[in-house]
């Protein structure tokens, strides 16, 4: 066996583990997810807000616009959780939120950012349907998730 070919088998070796690992980490944060999806399914819910845009880690340099077919994604106010789309659910106590102004693209928006954990790992994303919505701030604070300013005007 020559040189070149025991470190080309050595670099498969390694790119394997590095793969197993990775997966192994979304495979655990998609069961933390799923714990808390089952969790708060069922419970009633308080406002539906359909079109909204939403901005993961803005400011960040991991900033990534959700994308859905049509024109923004559900946002789902239930009496202690809420859903961002089918991708994020949230136990509203453990979140916090702040009325902000975001980059959408090539705009800076008003927007509310909304922070807590998901899958064990902390994230914010930023909602916005065409500026201010009092509407949000309100069903959010019903839910429990608190506000860490004053709301949007």
């Amino acid at each position: 066996m020559t040189s070149t070919s025991v470190l080309h088998w050595g670099l498969s070796l390694a790119a394997v583990a590095v793969s197993l690992f990775w997966a192994g980490r979304l495979l655990l944060r998609e069961r933390r997810a799923a714990g808390v999806r089952a969790e708060v399914s069922t419970e009633p819910v308080l406002a539906e807000f359909p079109g909204v845009r939403v901005q993961m880690n803005p400011g960040s340099a991991s900033q990534t616009a959700l994308k859905s077919a049509g024109f923004g994604i559900p946002l789902v106010v239930r009496s202690h959780s809420f859903q961002v789309g089918s991708y994020f659910w949230f136990r509203a106590p453990e979140c916090d939120m702040a009325a902000s102004r975001e980059r959408f693209g090539f705009r800076q928006v008003d927007c509310l950012v909304v922070s807590g954990e998901y899958g064990g790992s902390p994230i914010r994303l930023a909602l916005h349907r065409g500026g201010w919505d009092l509407a949000i701030w309100r069903a959010l604070e019903t839910a429990g998730v608190r506000p860490v300013s004053g709301p949007p005007t």
